[in-house]
């Protein structure tokens, strides 16, 4: 391992002694930590991550696979850029502005790895820099988040693989003010976006970055993305119904945008009480829906795939195995 300070930020980068030395290409892989943990954590599942790449690559054959390196850093308000503990504490914990600081933080990672992925090369030999070719993008939890947000927004990252992380900030925001009791989320949650736990500049933001409502947002209102009775589960299960009437050319546009030729492979826990697997399920039904074989989205080289492991909310052995296969 090589800690190297790029652009301000300590990166761990693995690998990079084992590159074979007739590799015309590297695929990086960046691993993004949980909640409240910091780069460290996600050491040994990289090394395993690797070690399996070395297994697979000597039974290849020579020259058929191209060099792997995996970069972690710390997220924003983590470990080495920890500025602010109650930050990372949600509105349960006493946090009033828990939704913002939730989102900016993982945003933030998103614009991070972003940089990152610029001006890595630089501080690298010139040998192994240039030959950077591939991103993926692996995360859980808070890292999950943002695993979602990274492979939407940058068109260098072809894959992700997100473990027990949400794609729907706004259902899963709604789901715990309630949970909460906010006041905000009385009344069936009408005044919620748009009040002080919720900003209407975070609200805008959301719009921007999150998945579901930068992509869903083009063809159904925000408030219809809050809600679990009715609303999208009405047309979410509905395979062609998003070919019709819900289809309009700016969702068209920005699907092809964030999601041509990349690959997502989506792990949750079954019983995670964090991330319950109901506040992401319209927007993935839909998502899974819209890129299945012969679906209006088939042709533009998106897979989704989502896989339930049974379980809380953590990452288990289980689910590290079903990255690596």
């Amino acid at each position: 391992m090589n800690t190297i300070a790029v652009a301000g930020i300590l990166c761990d980068v693995f690998g990079l002694d084992d590159l074979p030395s007739d590799c015309d290409e590297i695929t990086c892989l960046w691993a993004l930590h949980g909640r409240t943990l910091d780069r460290s954590w996600l050491h040994p599942s990289i090394l395993e991550t690797l070690h399996k790449h070395r297994e697979r690559r000597t039974s290849e054959r020579k020259g058929q696979q191209g060099g792997l390196i995996a970069v972690c850093f710390d997220q924003r308000n983590h470990g080495s850029r920890l500025v602010s503990p109650a930050a990372n504490t949600d509105w349960l914990g006493g946090n009033k502005t828990a939704a913002t600081d939730l989102f900016a933080t993982y945003q933030g990672t998103a614009t991070d790895v972003r940089v990152l992925i610029d001006f890595l090369p630089c501080y690298l030999p010139p040998e192994i820099g240039a030959k950077i070719r591939h991103h993926m993008v692996a995360g859980d939890s808070l890292g999950g988040h943002a695993a979602w947000q990274v492979v939407l927004q940058e068109p260098r990252v072809s894959a992700a693989v997100v473990f027990i992380g949400f794609p729907d900030f706004i259902r899963l925001m709604s789901w715990r003010a309630e949970a909460a009791r906010l006041p905000s989320s009385s009344d069936g949650g009408q005044r919620f976006l748009g009040s002080e736990d919720f900003p209407p500049a975070l609200v805008e933001a959301v719009s921007r970055y999150d998945p579901a409502a930068s992509l869903l947002g083009k063809a159904v209102p925000l408030f219809t993305l809050q809600h679990t009775p009715g609303g999208v589960e009405e047309w979410s299960s509905d395979p062609d119904l998003m070919s019709a009437s819900h289809l309009t050319a700016a969702l068209a546009r920005e699907m092809r945008h964030r999601l041509r030729n990349k690959s997502i492979l989506n792990l949750y826990a079954t019983r995670d009480p964090t991330v319950p697997p109901h506040a992401s399920a319209p927007f993935l039904s839909w998502l899974s829906h819209a890129t299945r074989p012969g679906a209006w989205f088939d042709g533009e080289g998106c897979r989704v795939e989502n896989i339930g492991v049974d379980g809380v909310h953590a990452l288990t052995a289980e689910m590290i195995a079903l990255e690596t296969q």
